[in-house]
């Protein structure tokens, strides 16, 4: 059987609340996390995949808007008229250059959301160990050194305490032999006495008729 060499209830009492502290602090740590997790997942998979549509749809249309507006400009020439294009051309062209920026991002983001919704199964499969080790094993190890706790602070309450006059006596078995042999209890004393007397009294009777004539 295995022996603890305890030395402080109270170092136990406070290891317990360490315990308790470390539960806590774990838990809300890893509830943080969670909600991290929870508003990340959705802004990448549901806010910019909506804003990012939506980009494309209206830069769709402010390409068809340059395009319409170039158009209308190479209409003028047809008749004539010899406006300079060159500004409808660059609107066009950078109505094109986001356009294609929004897509090419869109596809990105595409690609990346299985990609995130995996690293966080394999992160949710990984840190199940220690939420079932602190809400589990922790609160045993916890009740258990509690009972510990009580079970030695009533063996403590009724233990004599180190240094008492009973723990001294019972320490010290070579005492009472200051003769060679063994202190006689106050029992044996008491029956002693009257035999002692009574051969005192015959001592006395024998020597006093042997003085007779």
């Amino acid at each position: 059987m295995s022996q603890a060499d305890v030395r402080s209830i109270e170092d136990l009492r406070e290891f317990r609340a360490s315990l308790g502290t470390y539960a806590d602090d774990v838990m809300a740590t890893l509830g943080g996390v969670d909600m991290e997790i929870r508003r990340v997942t959705r802004w990448v998979t549901e806010e910019q995949r909506m804003y990012w549509e939506g980009e494309i749809k209206r830069r769709r249309e402010k390409v068809a808007m340059a395009r319409s507006e170039l158009a209308r400009r190479r209409l003028s020439k047809a008749f004539g008229s010899t406006p300079s294009d060159s500004e409808q051309k660059e609107i066009l062209d950078r109505a094109e250059a986001r356009l294609r920026d929004a897509e090419t991002r869109a596809m990105k983001l595409k690609k990346w959301v299985p990609v995130l919704q995996q690293a966080v199964l394999e992160y949710k499969a990984n840190v199940r160990r220690l939420i079932d080790l602190v809400g589990g094993d922790v609160p045993k190890a916890m009740a258990l050194l509690e009972r510990h706790i009580a079970a030695l602070e009533a063996y403590t309450s009724l233990a004599p305490p180190i240094g008492s006059p009973r723990e001294e006596s019972s320490s010290r078995p070579g005492e009472g032999m200051a003769s060679g042999g063994p202190t006689p209890s106050a029992e044996e004393s008491a029956e002693e006495e009257p035999a002692a007397e009574a051969a005192e009294a015959t001592a006395t009777q024998e020597s006093a008729g042997g003085s007779q004539p």
